[in-house]
């Protein structure tokens, strides 16, 4: 304004007119230039003074205009963002701004840079806390946020906003942001600082506390202590919840008052008085322990340590230490009563080195002992009356162990020792050893000789243990060697078999003759056939070594088992030239009382162990029965071979888990090395055992006996493994089964043996569909029901039919083969049990058993209608 009148008023003057406005006209412009550069200049300086801010303090000044949308008011905080909310933004220091989005960033741009580079979760905070200061008419807010700046490092801004008003839904915000990412880091870092110090705390059992204490006004000198007024700051419950479990009244939060008024009686006077002698004698803190009584009623040791602070005569501060000693205190209590029970023997008196080199002693001992009572109880001695105790003593020192005490004792009194140990053995008058532990102390009196106070205690038990932890160690070796072993060996004999199952399985997806299809097959199913052995021997250790393995007696023909058994093996024999006979002597019983099925996998197991590990020759099972020679009649099966035998040194490690005679014949031969420990124990099981008798390179003898009493009357009851299915024309099957591969597999196979098969997925289509069939004129005869199984698994739906009335048969399919899975499944309502992998002719033989005794049951009850409608 100034520059124009200045102007104007030259005009004039050119013009010839008004001389006296040309003075003020050029004053006025001077002023006016002088008054631009001054204000030039000073918006300098605070355009200066704003960036060095901003660059110290880390700090970015902004304005921007922010326009909301009609119907602001009603945007609700739950809704996903703002929409409608325009902002402006523009920095005021744009170079300042460089440190959050870079050298060079688009300023034009600004307010998108802005919006992105704030984390979405705090900027949605952030407009939420905009939007109730414009509800509220807020003029200033206050928030902080996270925002990621251009390097992709996310650092903490506070930022503090001023708002006004600029017309309907329009306001102007100026604001500043502020760096504060230290002083988060350093927040989190005593939070951490602190909860560290916190598990610390928990973890040791210990507990910081600290308070108050005053005189009351009434009182002139210092009171006892229940007269005195105690305050302490809040102690975290945690904490002190875990040094001394504790109830509080109507559930009160826990404090340090709580804790002081749970101490033992005889204690609470100790305590107070301790702190009033300490603040009376101006200590500056004091130690002691004392008792607390738990929950559980239960009195738990601590260990306080006070610190006193004296703000006046009758005035003081405390801090201190509270620690659980409770176990330390058992400890002492428990070393004292060993101490108060322990017996020693104590010889005291002088020795005297001998002066003369060659003297054959050189010590004379002069020793006296302390308790005759005392070391008979310890070591008893056959005392005489010509022989006392200290000379019988010497006599029974070990010979072995003499030379050693005599150097020992030398080396202690070169060195000028004060004090040393010896171990040695000593013979008792009932010629036990005992070891013995002797604590000498030396006391010089004389150049050549000594004081001496030895103490013997008998260490005989702790040696024993000692051998014993060591002899534990050996075998813990051994056996974690043998487990290596047998984990490579496991992993072998299970990789091996897979490979060919792999690899013969991708075979018969290519183009392949009839004759390498039926062959390649075969090879499939013999490997399979492998893995289900090597399976079935980890299943049936575990079920030993845990007791869980049932003996189920009945009567059965030995010799019709070990018949069955050599016709099982009898292909394997001829497979590598070999003769496999059975011997049965004439004194052996028709039928004897045992279990069948495991004496039938006992012979298996040794007569496919004959049969490895022979190349030529035969294998001769001989049956035998002595009833004479024991007190249970006994059967007696040799299995005997003419294979590479077994040396004298591997025939201890034959039976035991996880060991194998020999490493390198097991890679050789394949087998996982527990057939024969599993046969052993069966064969304890049944009353016997397994023994053996070998010559390397002639052959071994494999001898089990088990108990066997006659039962000659009996029906034999063991189960024959046939190979053959049965036909199950017209039989109609539900099978219940999840797995798409294995009921399109068992539904092949009932289908070949003239079933009717319907499958369906879960528990709860199963019950539709027996249901339904119950309704028709076709019900099905049995149920095959997987027990794991999605919507409604089976144990549940056998639980659902049985509760609506069904009584067909039910039969168990699942792959849960431990011991415990068959009760669960008949507790379910189950009728039978059939475990995965699926042998064929056993399913048959259990649906052809069940289907008739469904039909049976349909046939009595629907006489029984019958019957009852006449």
């Amino acid at each position: 304004m100034t520059v124009l009148v200045a102007t104007v008023a030259i005009l004039l003057v050119i013009s010839g007119q008004l001389l006296p406005l040309a003075i003020v006209a050029i004053g006025a412009l001077t002023y006016a230039f002088i008054a631009q550069r001054h204000i030039t200049s000073r918006e300098k300086e605070i355009a200066e003074y704003r960036r060095l801010l901003a660059t110290d303090a880390k700090c970015l000044f902004w304005e921007a205009r922010v326009s909301c949308p009609p119907d602001w008011r009603s945007v609700q905080d739950t809704s996903d963002d703002y929409r409608g909310f325009e902002w402006e933004l523009r920095p005021l220091d744009p170079q300042a701004a460089e440190t959050i989005f870079g050298p060079g960033y688009d300023l034009g741009n600004f307010t998108r840079l802005w919006i992105n580079a704030v984390l979405p979760e705090d900027m949605k905070e952030c407009l939420r806390r905009f939007h109730h200061a414009l509800l509220n008419g807020s003029t200033r807010l206050t928030q902080t946020y996270r925002l990621r700046d251009y390097t992709g490092q996310v650092r903490w801004y506070l930022e503090s906003i001023r708002i006004r008003p600029d017309g309907d839904n329009h306001w102007t915000c100026t604001g500043v942001v502020i760096d504060i990412t230290d002083r988060k880091d350093a927040e989190q870092a005593i939070v951490e600082s602190e909860n560290h110090l916190r598990q610390l705390m928990l973890r040791s059992k210990s507990l910081l506390f600290e308070g108050e204490v005053r005189v009351p006004d009434e009182f002139k000198e210092i009171p006892a202590s229940p007269q005195l007024i105690w305050s302490f700051k809040p102690v975290d419950p945690d904490i002190l919840q875990n040094l001394l479990p504790m109830n509080t009244p109507d559930d009160a939060p826990l404090s340090f008052t709580h804790f002081a008024h749970s101490r033992h009686p005889d204690d609470v006077d100790v305590v107070d008085r301790t702190f009033v002698e300490a603040v009376t004698n101006h200590s500056p803190g004091y130690s002691q322990e004392y008792r607390c009584r738990n929950r559980y009623g239960v009195y738990q040791w601590f260990a306080e340590t006070v610190h006193i602070t004296y703000l006046s005569d009758r005035h003081w501060k405390i801090t201190g230490t509270v620690q659980d000693i409770t176990d330390r205190k058992r400890a002492e209590e428990s070393i004292r009563d060993v101490m108060r029970q322990a017996d020693c023997i104590v010889f005291y008196g002088d020795v005297v080195l001998d002066p003369d080199p060659a003297a054959t002693e050189k010590f004379h001992w002069n020793l006296s002992l302390a308790d005759i009572d005392a070391a008979q109880r310890v070591v008893p001695l056959a005392v005489t009356p010509q022989k006392g105790y200290i000379h019988v003593w010497r006599e029974s020192i070990a010979p072995d162990d003499i030379d050693r005490i005599r150097d020992d004792v030398q080396k202690a009194i070169a060195e000028k020792a004060h004090q040393f140990s010896l171990t040695y053995r000593v013979r008792d008058a009932h010629d036990k050893w005992h070891w013995i532990s002797q604590d000498i102390r030396l006391e010089q009196i004389g150049a050549t000789s000594y004081r001496v106070v030895a103490v013997c205690v008998d260490i005989t038990a702790q040696k024993q243990i000692q051998e014993e932890l060591e002899r534990a160690r050996i075998a813990a070796e051994e056996a974690s060697n043998a487990k290596t072993t047998f984990l490579a060996n496991m992993s072998h004999e299970i990789r091996t078999p897979m490979t060919a199952v792999i690899g013969y399985a991708d075979l018969l997806i290519g183009n392949v003759s009839p004759a390498e299809r039926e062959s390649y097959a075969r090879t499939i199913q013999r490997n399979c056939e492998h893995l289900m052995t090597v399976l079935d021997d980890i299943l049936d250790l575990s079920r030993i070594e845990s007791g869980k393995m049932t003996i189920q007696v009945n009567p059965c023909s030995p010799v019709e088992i070990a018949e069955e058994v050599t016709e099982m093996l009898r292909p394997r024999a001829k497979e590598k030239g070999l003769e496999l006979a059975v011997e049965v002597k004439t004194n052996v019983p028709r039928q004897i009382h045992t279990d069948p099925v495991r004496l039938r996998q006992i012979l298996v197991n040794l007569t496919g162990n004959a049969i490895k590990f022979t190349d030529q020759g035969g294998v001769l099972i001989r049956l035998d029965h002595l009833p004479d020679k024991y007190s249970e009649p006994m059967l007696i099966v040799e299995v005997v071979d003419t294979g590479i035998g077994i040396s004298h040194d591997q025939i201890p490690l034959l039976f035991r888990p996880f060991h194998q005679g020999d490493v390198s014949a097991s890679r050789k031969f394949g087998g996982t090395g527990l057939g024969l420990a599993i046969s052993r124990r069966l064969a304890q099981l049944l009353g016997g055992d397994v023994t053996v008798t070998s010559t390397p390179g002639e052959g071994s003898t494999f001898t089990v006996r088990i108990t066997g009493r006659p039962a000659e009357q009996a029906t034999p009851h063991y189960a024959t493994h046939s190979t053959t299915p049965v036909r199950l024309d017209g039989i109609r099957v539900l099978l219940a089964e999840d797995g798409a591969d294995t009921r399109r597999l068992v539904g092949i196979h009932l289908r070949r043996l003239g079933c009717e098969c319907v499958a369906v997925e879960n528990g709860q289509e199963a019950i539709d569909k027996a249901i339904e069939s119950e309704n028709s004129e076709t019900p099905f005869d049995v149920i095959l029901m997987d027990m794991q199984m999605p919507v409604l698994d089976g144990y549940n739906a056998c639980k659902v039919l049985r509760e609506q009335g069904y009584t067909r048969g039910i039969i168990a399919l699942t792959a849960h083969a431990m011991e415990g899975d068959r009760d669960r499944c008949i507790k379910a309502g189950c009728d039978d049990y059939v475990v995965k992998p699926i042998n064929v002719a056993h399913l048959s033989r259990t649906i052809s058993r069940h289907a008739r005794h469904s039909r049976n049951i349909s046939m009595r009850e629907q006489d029984s209608r019958m019957t009852g409608s006449r």
